[in-house]
């Protein structure tokens, strides 16, 4: 049993650092054809890794999985989990960190902006690739890895992406407080705040967007002002 759990967090994080660096991938390319330049599509401050694709591919086994054999149900299935979790994954952004990567408002039949009917198209034939395609031939890779690496590398990976989350998401944090004006209370805070300004931000993340109230004070330069 013990031996069976620890096999099992190793894929899922297998799952989850392959699906975190497809959907960078798979961002970037959808952005050079669309507009017709490089720009950084990463989720993360440190590493070529989109963590909203990380975690919808660490997940889609549980919930699809046992429809590979049933194309209709698994399309649709992909379809309503797409959807629902890209536009939670939305809110939250939004909520959490003040600032949204996509807005779907222009698209036909959407919803808040965070998902539309044409995305949860797109998000079912992923999910249906991936699931008939893709994640079996994941298994097979993930078979040619040694157990007795299984161990090391789940610590190694663990450690590097709870580091990585825990930076981007404090330095989005501080960067939502400082352009309301409320300066760092602790040490942690200002080293943040000198280490990832929002000129860094911007470099990191140029497709962010931020709601129009966070796009007032950004302007404000007697409110939004940057460590020195």
């Amino acid at each position: 049993m013990k031996e069976k759990k620890k096999n099992q967090i190793f894929k899922s994080l297998f799952l989850f650092t392959f699906g975190c660096i497809f959907g960078y991938v798979f961002e970037t390319i959808l952005c050079f054809f669309q507009f017709g330049h490089y720009e950084s599509r990463q989720g993360l401050i440190y590493g070529p890794f989109n963590v909203i694709y990380g975690f919808a591919f660490m997940f889609a086994p549980i919930l699809l999985e046992k429809y590979k054999d049933k194309p209709v149900y698994l399309f649709l299935l992909s379809f309503c989990y797409g959807g629902i979790y890209e536009y939670l994954c939305s809110w939250f952004q939004e909520t959490f960190f003040g600032t949204i990567s996509w807005d779907y408002r222009t698209h036909f039949l959407n919803f808040d902006g965070r998902t539309s009917l044409f995305m949860m198209c797109v998000w079912a034939v992923i999910g249906f690739l991936f699931i008939k395609i893709c994640y079996p031939l994941l298994l097979k890779l993930m078979q040619q890895i040694k157990e007795i690496f299984y161990k090391p590398l789940t610590l190694i990976f663990t450690v590097f992406f709870v580091v990585d989350i825990l930076l981007s998401s404090l330095a989005m944090i501080r960067e939502q407080e400082r352009l309301k004006g409320h300066e760092a209370l602790t040490l942690i805070g200002r080293w943040v705040d000198k280490t990832y300004p929002s000129q860094f931000l911007d470099e990191v993340y140029p497709h962010r967007m931020e709601p129009e109230t966070l796009k007032e004070l950004r302007t404000n330069p007697e409110l939004h002002q940057e460590p020195s």
